[in-house]
């Protein structure tokens, strides 16, 4: 997803600070290896920024 993510949306264009340092970090490891979610978590060295991207992993609630 990555992969196409990388020339559609720039971490510039993102708003949110927090979210803008989850897919920094992502195109930065796109460029090394996978992307994987343990790598990702890995490289962040703020707690509130890996349970953020924790969060990201949880299904999107469907309206009833």
């Amino acid at each position: 997803m990555v992969g196409r993510l990388i020339t559609r949306v720039t971490v510039a264009s993102l708003s949110d600070a927090p979210l803008a340092c989850i897919l920094q970090t992502c195109y930065d490891l796109h460029g090394e290896v996978h992307p994987e979610f343990d790598r990702v978590t890995s490289r962040l060295d703020d707690p509130a920024l890996r349970a953020l991207a924790a969060g990201l992993l949880l299904p999107i609630e469907q309206p009833p």
